[in-house]
């Protein structure tokens, strides 16, 4: 179950780093001809899609369920900034909801494999 959350995170974090790429392109485009700051629009899911992606692939091999959590986290606040702005971000925001749910299933995995370990040490 862990290397399938790990998976999933990083086709999620892939994704959702694609859509942020877009949405750079157009908020920078857009940003140009308005006076508004866009950093939450452009800079913001680039770097919380890159944080998805990365800690998918940390997750794969790792034990630490902290890495997991952080997907999590980083996730909902994706998903939140995503369906909060609207836009090409909407997309942006359900690829960081496929980052929650193998932020989760990694998550899982660990906690299944910590309480195997104990079992056959204990």
């Amino acid at each position: 179950m862990r290397k399938g959350g790990g998976t999933l995170a990083i086709i999620a974090g892939s994704l959702a780093l694609l859509t942020s790429l877009f949405g750079l392109v157009v908020g920078g485009v857009v940003g140009e001809f308005s006076d508004e700051n866009l950093f939450a629009v452009t800079w913001l899911p680039l770097g919380l899609a890159i944080l998805i992606l990365t800690l998918g692939i940390i997750v794969l091999n790792s034990t630490n369920k902290i890495l997991a959590i952080v997907i999590v986290v980083a996730g909902l606040f994706g998903t939140v900034l995503g369906f909060g702005y609207g836009g090409p971000l909407v997309f942006f925001g359900v690829f960081c909801l496929m980052g929650i749910l193998g932020g989760v299933l990694a998550l899982l995995g660990l906690i299944q494999e910590q309480k195997q370990s104990e079992g056959s040490t204990g």
